[in-house]
């Protein structure tokens, strides 16, 4: 939540400064600002009588690795390589990996069938969940041919498939093994 305020301030801000440029301006003019002042790099710079920027901190955006729907379409997750997790519209925030270092980046997340929880699996398969889903295993002890790209869950809830970019498929909890590329 701070996060996204800090982005919707920043926005704001840049979007003030930029509408103040629009008009004729004159170095020497108080909270006018010239048009050689924005910078494509983002930087904003005050000028005459307008406050520093300085109390503000820059939010780096995350490299975002999955995004799920909740089950109404109102609302989403999306989770970063790094596991941090973001809700927005109807959708609750029930977790992310926080502090947690990560041996490997997140490269999915998905909903449980009830909408109440997710799930986050890193390249190596390593699973996570949260809320209402259920742990029912990882491939962290597998030496892997190729990395994890996918987590699907059941709809019962009570397991999940893994797919490895070589087609290859995992089967957890209730999930059926029903073959994979390499059986091809």
């Amino acid at each position: 939540m701070i996060r996204a305020l800090a982005l919707i301030v920043t926005t704001v801000i840049a979007l003030f400064c930029a509408s103040q440029q629009a008009g004729a301006a004159d170095w020497l003019e108080p909270g006018k600002y010239p048009e050689a002042d924005s910078k494509e790099s983002g930087e904003l710079h005050t000028f005459g009588q307008a406050e520093t920027l300085s109390g503000l901190s820059v939010l780096e955006i995350p490299d975002i690795a999955g995004m799920t729907a909740t089950k109404t379409g109102n609302g989403y997750w999306l989770a970063s390589a790094d596991g941090q997790v973001f809700a927005f519209g109807d959708a609750v925030h029930r977790g992310d990996l926080g502090a947690i270092s990560v041996t490997a980046p997140v490269v999915d997340i998905a909903v449980t069938p009830d909408g109440n929880g997710y799930w986050l699996v890193t390249s190596e398969g390593i699973v996570y969940a949260f809320g209402s889903a259920l742990w029912r295993g990882s491939l962290g002890h597998l030496d892997l041919q190729a990395p994890v790209v996918d987590l699907e869950p059941v709809s019962t809830g009570y397991g999940y498939w893994l797919t490895a970019a070589d087609g290859g498929v995992f089967a957890f909890g209730d999930a059926e093994y029903l073959g994979g590329l390499a059986d091809h």
